[in-house]
């Protein structure tokens, strides 16, 4: 490092580490102030739509550009997507899905959740996991979540399969 004289005749050294700590030191609460995100503040809504069924209807989106909610809760997931969503029973009570199949109703949704975005509509979903575990053993084999977890678990969007 070069060092130069100070008007007191004293050897300065211009960038030593000390001093490039203090920059660094000077620096840092003005770079951790600019840093840190804003206070998490609660959901707050004064309107909301919660639909069981019929949100596949054409009518929906048209209805939910009028009565323009800011929350709208549509959907089943948890046990009820999962052990459903694949069979003919997913489109009656309780899931009331609009496909069948599972990739077709998660396509089915995530369109669904784009338009209802594009109309400013915050979208939540139902989820239980109390109803439809189902039977692991039944005479025809595994029911419900068991058949999901034993059959159908796609690694490709899940994951390894716990053991």
């Amino acid at each position: 490092m070069d060092a130069k004289l100070g008007w007191r005749f004293a050897r300065i050294v211009t960038d030593s580490p000390a001093s490039r700590m203090k920059k660094i030191l000077f620096l840092f609460p003005l770079i951790l102030a600019a840093c840190q995100s804003a206070p998490q503040r609660p959901l707050e809504f004064t309107t909301m739509i919660a639909h069981w069924a019929n949100y596949d209807d054409p009518a929906y989106l048209p209805f939910v550009k009028e009565a323009r909610p800011e929350l709208a809760q549509i959907g089943f997931y948890g046990a009820h997507y999962w052990s459903l969503g694949d069979t003919k029973f997913g489109q009656g009570y309780p899931g009331h899905f609009p496909k069948i199949g599972l990739k077709e109703n998660r396509d089915w949704f995530i369109q669904r959740n784009r338009d209802l975005h594009k109309l400013d509509v915050l979208v939540i979903g139902h989820f239980n996991i109390e109803f439809l575990v189902g039977d692991p053993k039944s005479k025809e084999g595994p029911r419900g979540f068991f058949k999901f977890y034993n059959e159908l678990w796609d690694e490709k969007q899940l994951g390894p399969k716990p053991v």
